[in-house]
């Protein structure tokens, strides 16, 4: 029997088992709707053929499965090419797939490489700067199951033979290495393929990384999706190991809204901004190069990221190229916030102070002065950041009858929050004036930590709000 016609006995095979079949899993939901160029489809609880089929109709294709039923849970895809969306649905069924001219046959690797060898690929690769036993010993290092010919007389090219998925990875793979720096005769840079296992990033995530960063790339099986293959020197491995080591942490597993950001830098170098973000704690990795000074990675939330960046705007100024205007100043007793309003009141010409993340409760300020006044500020930040004589004032109030117990909760609660011992708050009698309850909790400390408290209390009985008035 020829290709053809055996082709044409499957397609026959294939209504058959879709008229049979067709009730085993009922969509759901399900739209599609074509643009010029592009598709969109979503069927849930479907079968892989009902999926198929929708592509089918808008990508000129005929489309044929062999095999069992394959349930497709949620099949979602929005302005993208048919081929692509073809294969995405392939990949979500561990399916693979041949192509026959404008006939695509669709099923699991096995049946496909057993049915239909004689039409499995035979594809030639030519090779510029690395030789034909290179690449074929690093697709067995990969395990990527294809069948590979070299030819002694011929080093320069490689024929494989093997499914369109894994001829894919082999093309990557040969991309990867067949550049320039990997010639044979350029011994001084030698370069080796390492594997980089990752826990909670994906290879994807950091293959983008590396893109973005200007470091080499690497290439992704999709057996484990948290192994990237990277061709580097030894100098580019030991850079990736350090970002790794930086960015594959729980805080950045996938669906954490982890996301890493270039930030250009026009007037303060890489190694003045690093310290000056760390001092702040807004929980975002910066990520430097030695051969880019005037640009830093921002790796975290993208909600951190536009704060760290906002912050850099402020502090990357003409005013500020000489690094020794800076002062970072870890406060003791009182707030940044009343740090930067004392300040204020000094009125000293040509200074400028940050504050951020929360400066009613945060310790640190950034002050930005000429060289000559840099002493004078430190001697009055020394000056201001000193504890004042305790006091007693009434921060907190309830108008329940079992206000007693609720300012007990309460207490607790400002006292874990702030450090301020339990001992240092007293709740009162019933003092109301009328005959509803009225309980005061009153807190002896001095007014830097009365405030704090009373700040605090704000954030309590709001949450999500930061608002703060300066003094």
């Amino acid at each position: 029997m020829n290709k053809v016609a055996r082709i044409s006995c499957i397609l026959i095979l294939f209504i058959a088992l879709i008229a049979a079949a067709s009730s085993v899993f009922p969509a759901s939901a399900e739209t599609v709707s074509p643009g010029a160029d592009t598709v969109t489809i979503s069927i849930a609880n479907a079968d892989i053929r009902e999926v198929l089929s929708a592509i089918a109709l808008e990508s000129g294709y005929s489309i044929i499965y062999i095999g069992d039923p394959v349930e497709i849970k949620n099949f979602n895809v929005s302005g993208i090419s048919a081929d692509e969306a073809l294969l995405m649905a392939i990949r979500m069924a561990d399916l693979e797939y041949l192509q026959d001219g404008n006939t695509i046959i669709v099923g699991n690797k096995e049946l496909l490489s057993t049915a239909f060898f004689d039409s499995i690929a035979l594809t030639k690769f030519s090779l510029k700067y690395v030789d034909a036993y290179t690449i074929s010993s690093q697709i067995d290092v990969l395990g990527i199951p294809v069948q590979k010919i070299t030819l002694d007389s011929n080093p320069n090219a490689i024929w494989i033979q093997g499914l369109p998925r894994e001829l894919g990875k082999c093309r990557e793979l040969i991309s990867l290495l067949d550049i320039p720096e990997n010639t044979t005769q350029d011994a001084g840079k030698p370069t080796k393929l390492t594997a980089i296992n990752l826990t909670y990033l994906t290879a994807y995530q950091m293959n983008d990384i590396l893109r973005s960063l200007g470091l080499p790339t690497g290439l992704v099986l999709d057996s484990n999706p948290k192994i990237l293959y990277v061709y580097t020197n030894n100098a580019q491995s030991e850079m990736i190991q350090e970002l790794k080591a930086k960015l594959d942490i729980p805080a950045n597993q996938q669906g954490a809204g982890f996301t890493v950001s270039m930030k250009k830098l026009t007037y303060v170098r890489a190694d003045q901004i690093v310290p000056i973000i760390y001092q702040f704690g807004l929980g975002v990795e910066v990520i430097t190069l030695d051969r880019s000074a005037m640009a830093v990675w921002l790796a975290g939330d993208e909600g951190a990221i536009k704060q760290v960046s906002a912050l850099i705007d402020q502090i990357d100024i003409k005013q500020n190229i000489d690094a020794n205007h800076f002062i970072i100043r870890k406060l003791k007793n009182i707030s940044a916030l009343e740090a930067e309003y004392r300040l204020s009141l000094l009125d000293i010409p040509g200074i400028k102070t940050y504050t951020f993340s929360y400066p009613q409760f945060s310790k640190s300020i950034f002050v930005v002065c000429p060289e000559d006044y840099k002493m004078f500020v430190i001697d009055h930040l020394n000056q201001l950041d000193v504890p004042s004589d305790k006091i007693k004032v009434p921060i907190d109030f309830s108008d329940d009858t079992s206000g007693s117990y609720r300012l007990e909760q309460r207490r607790k609660l400002l006292a874990s929050l702030t450090g301020i011992p339990e001992s240092s708050f007293t709740i009162s009698q019933n003092v109301s004036r009328d005959g509803d309850p009225y309980y005061v909790l009153i807190l002896e400390e001095t007014p830097e930590k009365i405030r704090l408290a009373e700040d605090m209390i704000k954030k309590i009985d709001n949450p999500l709000g930061n608002q703060y008035q300066p003094y």
